[in-house]
């Protein structure tokens, strides 16, 4: 798709608002069709002006500038208690590709129970039996280290998935985690309660 920073005027099929992992596939996935026209608006930057987006541990630098919403959350009556007013800084991607450059490139799907729950309140076909069909469908996984999962798992979507090798730090926490009793799991296969 083309990268323009004035669309023209014209009408389109469909108009995805927002750049980030679900809308850039959304549109990626619609403009398969050849007769579609599909635009998709993100309200800030191209990613390419921001080289160190393509380096996870440099996300933290990316937080506070002009491609971060910069949002607060809302004051915890049960949370940031050590947060002035009880609010805690939310970072989110104001730029082609949204959040996912500003979160250190993670790749989580959420909590199956946050999609059972809308689905409980009336939201019908957002049980996580109902979107993961979806999200193995988007993912190319190539993490080595896991085991062919079909269930849980795609391997010819648009989003590709891999795993960094573990930093000392990151290895001791893990091996710390385990000594304590918690399993390290896959957080987007079957069990996602654990490090």
């Amino acid at each position: 798709m083309p990268l323009m920073s004035h669309p023209s005027e014209r009408a389109y099929d469909f108009i995805i608002v927002g750049a980030g992992s679900s809308g850039a596939v959304i549109a990626s996935r619609l403009s398969e069709v050849a007769n579609f026209t599909v635009m998709l608006l993100e309200a800030g930057d191209d990613d390419n002006n921001w080289p160190d987006i393509n380096i996870p541990m440099k996300a933290i630098s990316l937080r506070r500038t002009d491609i971060d919403w910069q949002y607060m959350t809302e004051p915890q009556e049960k949370a940031c208690h050590g947060m002035v007013d009880n609010t805690s800084y939310w970072p989110r991607g104001k730029v082609l590709g949204g959040s996912s450059a500003l979160n250190h490139m993670q790749y989580i799907r959420g909590s199956r129970h946050d999609y059972d729950g809308w689905h409980k309140l009336g939201c019908m076909g957002w049980s996580y039996k109902d979107v993961l069909p979806y999200f193995i469908k988007s993912e190319r996984n190539c993490q080595a280290n896991l085991k062919r999962d079909p269930e849980y798992h795609g391997y010819k979507g648009p989003i590709t998935v891999t795993v960094a090798e573990p930093s000392p730090i990151a290895t001791a926490f893990l091996k710390a985690g385990e000594e304590l009793g918690h399993a390290v799991v896959d957080p987007n296969g079957k069990n996602q309660l654990g490090m």
